[in-house]
């Protein structure tokens, strides 16, 4: 919840809100980290949106309780990603320097990915991956 709550705050620095825009919100984590993703990616970011994906897939597909779930996080994920990137390069509110400097100062680059795909957070909490023998996604 603290997650959602600090992606939320961390999306809205980056697009200036209006009436009409308020009904055009990310609504899930996926969409708000593809719409963080899609804005840096607009601005040029490289190795710190590698590293941002790769946390930020494992945290969603960690988090999925189906294989239909991480699905549909993925076709978010990418659906806000797109959405961000041409928002930033048609529209932008914000420049590229401060996009960027805001995007690599995110916490979710305290994260640590392990090697079977679990996730240690900033907080110290562990998302660990769906246990693949009992069938559970």
């Amino acid at each position: 919840m603290k997650k959602a709550i600090f992606l939320m705050a961390v999306w809205t620095a980056f697009i200036p809100l209006s009436a009409k825009a308020a009904s055009d919100l990310p609504q899930t984590e996926a969409q708000i980290m593809g719409t963080l993703a899609g804005a840096a990616w607009a601005c040029g970011a490289d190795k710190s949106l590698r590293d941002f994906e790769l946390i930020a897939g494992n945290i969603l597909l960690n988090k999925a309780q189906t294989k239909t779930g991480q699905q549909l996080a993925i076709d978010q994920y990418a659906q806000a990603k797109l959405n961000g990137y041409r928002t930033q390069k048609r529209f932008p509110k914000l420049s590229c320097d401060l996009v960027l400097e805001r995007f690599a100062n995110q916490d979710i680059f305290k994260s640590t990915v392990m090697s079977d795909g679990s996730v240690k957070m900033p907080d110290g909490t562990w998302l660990y991956p769906p246990d693949k023998d009992s069938g559970l996604y």
